[in-house]
């Protein structure tokens, strides 16, 4: 596969080992956890929707990519836990090391051929009166420190954790805010402040 011979020659990744099963999967995602997972929804009899729900659940430090075909499997696998989607057949070996290094940098990878529809999707569900989002304090207090434009390493060192748990929360908070980037995240807040500034009164930024 061209994406893999793309990984191979990369001088900033390295592939920890590919599955061809659910089982495979799971039995080396569990003993060597990436930074960045690639999950088939299409696993020939198998249910790759289930994996990434798994992994997403099981392992908060991992940047889960669903690869498929087409919007509507985007859009469940983003409500699955992925936090990014590619169109697997049509995706060049470029657009693939693209999508793992904007995960691994917190963001969120979407396929040019469904970005649109997606966002567009997603945005009318949110309008439509979809229940306010529960971030947990902490997810609160990450996002406070996002706003002011710190960096995933001053964040960690400000609240005392690791920058692997810094991405894990900011991962929770996009998936919960329906938002792709840090000014997507941050524009959202602002909503969520100004509908329940009791909510956001005990955060400082």
């Amino acid at each position: 596969m061209a994406a893999a011979a793309a990984f191979a020659a990369s001088d900033d990744m390295l592939v920890l080992d590919c599955g061809g099963t659910v089982w495979e999967a799971q039995a080396f995602l569990r003993a060597r956890p990436p930074r960045v997972a690639f999950v088939e929804l299409a696993l020939g009899d198998e249910d790759g929707a289930a994996l990434l729900a798994e992994v997403a659940e099981a392992l908060p430090a991992t940047s889960v990519i669903a690869v498929g075909t087409g919007a509507v499997e985007a859009i469940r696998a983003l409500r699955g836990g992925a936090i990014g989607f590619l169109e697997g057949a049509s995706a060049t070996p470029a657009e693939w090391l693209a999508a793992a290094r904007e995960a691994h940098l917190g963001g969120a990878p979407l396929s040019r051929g469904v970005a649109r529809f997606v966002v567009t999707a997603l945005a009318r569900e949110r309008g439509a009166g979809a229940a306010r989002p529960v971030l947990t304090p902490r997810e609160r207090d990450v996002l406070a420190q996002l706003a002011t434009g710190a960096t995933y390493r001053r964040i960690g060192g400000q609240l005392g954790i690791s920058e692997d748990t810094v991405r894990a929360h900011i991962r929770g908070i996009y998936r919960k805010l329906r938002v792709r980037t840090r000014d997507e995240a941050i524009s959202r807040r602002a909503e969520l402040e100004a509908a329940a500034p009791e909510v956001w009164r005990e955060v400082a930024c």
